[in-house]
């Protein structure tokens, strides 16, 4: 049977009223406490437990509240002082504008105290460099991990990523580790992989660079 929110009885889930059977199971309130031609009229608050009109005027301006579930004695317009069925610990400035981050953190990698809060206390900052850092050692191990023409591998800074024809690049890749691996990979099948030194002379027209590469199987 259903349980009325304000006076916490048991009411029948059938009534009669004016000699048709009609079904309250999607009621709130038992009939003492909001007769049947007032059902509609009224909602309750699940913070108080206190009833409300469907509709109130505030600056003389008409509100509907019939999707409310809380009364504005607890929730007043645009303060949520309640989110998802508990206190908000949202605060507000002198000027009343809402503050989104009142807490600062220090990121552990950097040292650096940071606004954006994560949950392994990791700025993002710092993540994005993780991130891009092992697409780049990904994206090395996949072209051969090695210059082409001296088949230097000792440092992955001074790996250069090197599209062989510049009218089929899409994108650079240095810029772009973020996106997903499919996308990068699609990309460097058509690059090679240079020292920064070759990759510089090869710009500089020292030396010609075959088009042609061993297709990598991978």
């Amino acid at each position: 049977m259903p349980i009325c929110k304000r006076c916490n009885k048991h009411f029948p889930r059938v009534f009669f009223v004016d000699g048709k059977e009609r079904d309250f199971k999607r009621r709130k309130l038992c009939l003492e406490c909001s007769p049947f031609d007032q059902k509609k009229k009224i909602n309750i608050c699940l913070h108080c437990g206190e009833g409300f009109p469907n509709k109130v005027k505030v600056d003389d301006r008409e509100f509907d509240l019939h999707s409310r579930k809380y009364c504005l004695k607890c929730n007043p317009f645009g303060e949520k002082k309640i989110w998802g069925g508990k206190p908000s610990n949202i605060t507000y400035d002198k000027d009343g504008k809402r503050i989104l981050y009142e807490k600062k953190f220090v990121c552990k990698v950097c040292g650096i105290e940071r606004e954006h809060k994560t949950r392994n206390l990791e700025c993002t900052t710092c993540k994005s460099k993780k991130i891009r850092a092992e697409k780049k050692l990904k994206a090395v191990k996949f072209l051969g991990g090695e210059c082409i023409v001296c088949g230097y591998n000792n440092c992955l800074d001074v790996l250069d990523i090197h599209h062989i024809d510049p009218e089929k690049k899409e994108f650079t890749l240095s810029q772009n580790l973020l996106k997903s691996w499919e996308i990068i990979k699609k990309e460097l099948k058509k690059c090679v992989l240079m020292c920064a030194n070759h990759h510089r002379e090869y710009h500089a027209g020292r030396f010609c660079l075959l088009t042609d590469r061993p297709t990598l199987n991978k």
